[in-house]
């Protein structure tokens, strides 16, 4: 899985983000655009751009790729990029300017410093009580997510939320094994993972029911125990409800994730 998630342009954008950069600011020397074959930036149809309103994410790099703004024949796609010596490195130099923003070295320039400054700023303007302030809210996490793991995120969260709230916490986590981030189903993923849109689609259902007041409360926090489709991969067997059981609204002991005085305990 760590390998299928190898992404430079995550940690470029949240870079970016977290410490307010302008796209005129090419922080380390990273941009987007379209590109030709040959990984040179090219101007964007208007058809692409239109198409974009409906299918992008709303975040960078789509629709186009990520660019070494700085590669020495010229800006062109991440992914071609070579070094100064004519290998081809995936822009090493740019990842690594990343790396000294998020990690301030002694031999980081005063502009990396100015900038690491900014986007520490930015990360601790992220942090949160955990308080809810008593408002309902589902979380469904896969447990093999690489990118965000459960353990540093959704799960630390859950106890946050019950010590700030005072053990009366409003929040309902589903964690969903066999399941990660991207949620591709390509071969070597499909035979081996569910889909977790699934149950993201299943947590807006009962959240909904329980805003328009007819779902009553929310299913305890629970591991969902689902079972891979096996197979050769690429040739996965079609997804059954065997594969992908629904959100239970009363688990078995064994499936309930628990806070425990201050300890969230995960089966």
């Amino acid at each position: 899985m760590q390998l299928s998630h190898y992404d430079p342009q995550t940690p470029a954008s949240y870079a970016m983000s977290y410490a307010r950069a302008s796209v005129d600011d090419a922080l380390c020397g990273y941009g987007w655009a379209r590109t030709d074959d040959s990984g040179t930036p090219v101007p964007y149809r208007r058809s692409e751009l239109a198409a974009a309103f409906g299918t992008s994410p709303g975040r960078a790099p789509a629709p186009g790729v990520l660019i070494d703004e700085n590669a020495p024949g010229g800006p062109v796609a991440d992914s071609k990029s070579r070094g100064a010596d004519g290998r081809h490195e995936y822009n090493l130099r740019g990842e690594r300017c990343v790396y000294r923003l998020a990690y301030p070295q002694r031999g980081s320039t005063g502009a990396e410093r100015t900038w690491a400054a900014r986007l520490a700023a930015g990360l601790d303007a992220t942090r949160r009580s955990g308080d809810l302030h008593g408002k309902p809210a589902l979380i469904v996490h896969g447990r093999d997510d690489t990118r965000v793991p459960v353990n540093h995120s959704s799960r630390p969260y859950l106890g946050l939320n019950a010590r700030a709230q005072q053990g009366n916490s409003t929040v309902g986590y589903v964690e969903v094994t066999h399941a990660h981030h991207s949620d591709a189903q390509t071969p070597g993923l499909d035979n081996r993972y569910v889909p977790l849109g699934y149950y993201y689609q299943q947590a807006l259902d009962v959240m909904w029911q329980r805003l328009r007041g007819r779902g009553g409360e929310l299913p305890p926090s629970q591991v969902v125990r689902t079972v891979p489709r096996g197979g050769e991969p690429g040739h996965a067997p079609e997804l059954t409800r065997a594969n992908v059981p629904a959100i239970a609204a009363d688990p078995a002991a064994g499936d309930r994730v628990r806070v425990v005085r201050g300890t969230v305990r995960v089966p």
